[in-house]
């Protein structure tokens, strides 16, 4: 097969959350194997990106025929 991008089988992240004021919630994110950081200016930007992070990694397995297990239910 040639050589395709592999989807990451795993991702972590430190997560610092703070709040600006009685209503403002800011985070960051950081890859601690890269060093990489991710700022957001609201808790709902930050549920955004890691909601893509985990649609990027998504793989739809077949489920088999007689393993229960391997049918995913949302």
């Amino acid at each position: 097969m040639a050589n395709q991008a592999q989807r990451p089988t795993y991702i972590a992240y430190m997560l610092r959350l703070w709040r600006e004021d009685t209503t403002t919630c800011r985070g960051t994110l950081e890859n601690p194997h890269t060093g990489e950081r991710y700022a957001f200016a609201t808790a709902e930007a930050l549920f955004l990106f890691l909601r893509a992070q985990v649609a990027a990694m998504a793989v739809t397995p077949e489920p088999a025929a007689d393993d229960e297990q391997s049918i995913l239910v949302e």
